[in-house]
């Protein structure tokens, strides 16, 4: 067996071992397409030989990373992907999704699997085909930005660090001033969940808030709120984008999916919320 051939069955070894989600269908790692050996027709002067197959199509990770918009083709065959790969039919709420040519990461929870919870997904696109090469729970030992470097060699350093890797849980800060819009965020936050439900699943938890401050002193924030399920329903999280103005909090519900942040954020905080 080749050196080249060893070397692309340890990165898909390396990926089945890392990239494993407890308590979902096991991930297929799909093979790399190889190209078909070839054979050199034979003449009075050269023995009949073979071509040795090729080595995996390589990957292009290079170039800008860019996160697909909402609705997007790409996206959602991206996401169709993920519920392959994970097993399950639910949407998702998307927390981070990015993308460099033909290698993928997101950051995604199923919003009716609660088995599933929140998932780190990575993506490879052959043939002009997307296909999720593995999945597990985000905020584990293996969803870490050196556990992926491992696991992901031919993915870039660059798409690897996009990944926020600590937003397992809401952000804190030892900041006063930070801590009491963090506060003041997570308040107007459940009061617009119960505007929007109409009171319906009560009470509600604030699972992500997240606040930034713009370069010219304006406070903006990125807030997800679960409602409580009742007897009948499981509720979707809904996500708020939110301005701090006036002394108080103004802002809108998005879809569990929204569009770019972009359409909402200066671009002074967009990084600064994991967005």
């Amino acid at each position: 067996m080749s050196a080249r051939r060893v070397a692309a069955l340890s990165v898909v070894a390396l990926l089945a071992a890392s990239l494993l989600l407890p308590g979902c269908v096991k991930p297929t790692i799909k093979p790399a397409a190889t190209t078909p050996s070839t054979v050199v027709p034979t003449n009075t002067t050269t023995t009949q030989s073979s071509v040795e197959p090729s080595t995996t199509t390589p990957l292009n990770a290079t170039g800008p990373i860019t996160t697909p918009a909402s609705g997007s083709a790409e996206r959602k065959t991206l996401l169709e992907a993920a519920r392959t790969e994970l097993g399950i039919t639910s949407q998702f709420y998307v927390y981070q999704l990015f993308v460099q040519g033909d290698t993928a990461l997101g950051d995604l929870e199923a919003l009716t699997d609660s088995k599933t919870g929140r998932v780190f997904i990575a993506w490879e696109k052959r043939d002009d085909t997307w296909s999720a090469i593995g999945a597990t729970k985000f905020g584990t030992a293996a969803a870490t930005e050196a556990s992926t470097a491992r696991a992901l060699p031919s993915f870039s350093s660059e798409l690897i660090s996009k990944i926020d890797w600590k937003l397992a849980k809401p952000t804190t800060s030892t900041s006063a001033s930070t801590s009491s819009m963090l506060a003041s965020l997570s308040t107007a936050a459940k009061a617009w969940g119960k505007t929007a439900m109409e009171g319906k699943g009560t009470p509600y938890k604030v699972t992500l808030v997240k606040v930034a401050k713009d370069s010219s002193g304006v406070w903006w924030g990125h807030a997800v709120v679960q409602p409580s399920p009742d007897a009948n329903n499981s509720y979707e999280p809904l996500n708020m984008w939110a301005k701090y103005s006036g002394g108080k909090w103004s802002g809108s519900i998005q879809d569990p999916e929204p569009p770019a942040a972009s359409t909402y954020f200066p671009n002074s905080v967009i990084s600064k919320l994991g967005l």
